[in-house]
């Protein structure tokens, strides 16, 4: 299994704080929370101004998480702990994913996902984490590393447009439900083996009533 590279990160971050970068509109309203330690990102979060590195004063993601070919940070993108990629999906190579050898060249861990039968894993070195969104490869991820409390942020599961406008991939028949299902196994999942993470989801959209919520 190349999940065993995860073994390293088991309980790395105990009781620590951590925020959680979607690539949904209501990113843009997101203002620093002062205690997060571990800040963790997908995607094109690296355009966001906060962890744009072409600026002259960024952020430094301490994780970044990319999933389908296409849509992720170039290889320069510096992060301050691991880059990761999502490789292998249900047991095979997968065309609109990155090879293991491309993503080791983007200075990045090569992972193994399940979306044929996505749930989430307490032991992600032995097993594949949750699939269907890049989203969810990372909150295993944060799970499984003992984190206390992951603010979500941009998760919005409502529009068809990222945070700048370009498109999300969505689900074939148009709606969010597929994603939000994989909101309601997190919550299931937190609740049925007592982790002792607690999820609170920053300017919700499309998730509201299933985590605490702040408004910012």
């Amino acid at each position: 299994m190349i999940n065993k590279v995860f073994k390293d990160f088991e309980g790395k971050h105990e009781s620590k704080v951590a925020v959680l970068f979607g690539s949904g509109p209501s990113l843009q309203k997101y203002k620093p929370i002062d205690d997060v330690e571990i800040q963790v990102g997908t995607n094109f979060i690296g355009d966001f101004h906060q962890f744009n590195q072409s600026s002259d004063n960024y952020d430094t993601l301490d994780y970044y998480f990319f999933g389908d070919r296409g849509r992720c940070m170039s290889a320069d993108f510096k992060v301050k702990i691991a880059k990761f990629g999502a490789s292998e999906v249900d047991g095979m190579p997968h065309v609109l994913h990155y090879t293991e050898k491309e993503i080791e060249d983007f200075g990045a861990y090569p992972m193994s996902v399940t979306n044929a039968n996505p749930i989430f894993e307490l032991d992600i070195s032995s097993n594949p984490t949750h699939g269907m969104s890049v989203i969810f490869h990372a909150l295993n991820f944060l799970l499984y590393t003992k984190v206390s409390k992951i603010y979500i942020v941009g998760c919005d599961c409502s529009e068809r447009l990222c945070f700048d406008g370009r498109e999300i991939i969505n689900s074939g028949d148009g709606t969010y439900e597929m994603y939000k299902q994989g909101w309601y196994r997190a919550k299931e999942f937190i609740e049925n083996n007592d982790i002792k993470t607690e999820i609170i989801s920053v300017n919700p959209v499309g998730l509201k009533g299933l985590f605490k919520e702040i408004i910012l």
